[in-house]
């Protein structure tokens, strides 16, 4: 009988480890869930810095996939960051990075993978029902609807990429998309049909590969949870703009979804294609700005990080201990 009691919580030991790398505290969770450094002299401010990268705010999402997938745990991360403009001048540079979290034990040899990005979208400059866009989060059904979610997802899923290595299956992604409007998405589009859309691979040769050790040499942050994960970097984008809070809203703090392609290869890590959309924006916080907000002192960043958040995993982690502490009895 001690035998199967031991093997009960193996496994729910086996579940929780599972879904300790699948859930966040939130949709997207910024600094102060993955412990960004602070800025030298002024601690309420991020100094995250990956491999040649500073950014002052970060987004960190799962891919939303089933809980059955092997792509449990794949991620996207954002960093973003600004610089002001010469004397005189009224503009300033916005720079945002993105790239893919992947678990060690998972890679992409042997299956196509495409992300597609999109960066003119309308009427998406803050999630639904809430006002603080610097910390507005949610999912890209709250931001698009269920209706347009499922038809971007369906229309990558469907196409058939058969035989083709990721470059060319992520031409021919982007193709689809540059030419085709579901009628669910057309008021989130700036014209007819898509703009402003871009693809890239995110498997083969002509994939970036993770951050090596050497890479990251000059980091002193690494911004994805849990943290023997590994980090890609796959896009970066830099736009200018003027010192109205308007613009800090639509380009700092905007959300772009990014469609995630997974195609089976030559490899056993997918049986069919599976399409996802994860809504990504930075979310503003730090851990210095949340002790503040505990004594009431600030009212500005986000309520919902890591440290008042319990996960429902949690308590199952609590119970196993128990059963196992038992079991020494």
């Amino acid at each position: 009988m001690r035998s199967f009691h031991q093997a009960i919580a193996a496994a729910a030991v086996a579940h929780i480890s599972s879904a300790c790398a699948q859930d966040l505290s939130s949709t997207i969770v910024g600094c102060l869930d993955v412990n960004c450094p602070q800025e030298p002299n002024n601690t309420t401010e991020n100094n995250c810095i990956i491999s040649d990268k500073i950014f002052e705010n970060i987004g960190l999402a799962r891919i939303p996939v089933v809980a059955s997938s092997n792509l449990t745990g794949f991620s996207w991360l954002e960093g973003a960051s600004e610089d002001g403009g010469k004397e005189g001048d009224n503009l300033r540079t916005f720079h945002k990075s993105f790239y893919l979290g992947t678990p060690p034990d998972k890679d992409l040899n042997g299956t196509g993978a495409c992300a597609l990005f999109f960066e003119k979208v309308q009427n998406l400059r803050a999630f639904d029902g809430i006002p603080d866009y610097t910390v507005s989060q949610g999912t890209c059904q709250n931001a698009l609807g269920d209706q347009c979610v499922n038809a971007l997802t369906k229309r990558a899923r469907e196409l058939d990429l058969s035989g083709l290595r990721s470059a060319e299956a992520c031409t021919k992604l982007q193709a689809t998309f540059q030419e085709n409007m579901d009628d669910a998405c057309k008021v989130y589009a700036t014209a007819t049909k898509w703009e402003g859309i871009s693809v890239l691979p995110l498997s083969g040769p002509d994939a970036s590969g993770p951050i090596t050790p050497d890479q990251n040499s000059t980091s002193n942050c690494w911004p994805i949870l849990p943290k023997q994960y590994n980090l890609t970097p796959v896009t970066s984008t830099s736009t200018q703009g003027d010192y109205m809070e308007n613009t800090t809203h639509a380009i700092l703090f905007g959300v772009t979804p990014i469609l995630t392609l997974f195609y089976p290869g030559n490899g056993s890590l997918l049986a069919q294609p599976e399409s996802q959309l994860t809504c990504m924006k930075i979310i503003r916080n730090s851990i210095e700005g949340n002790k503040t907000i505990a004594d009431g002192t600030h009212k500005g960043d986000d309520k919902k990080g890591a440290g008042s958040s319990f996960a429902p995993w949690g308590a199952s982690l609590v119970a196993v201990l128990v059963l196992l502490s038992t079991l020494s009895i």
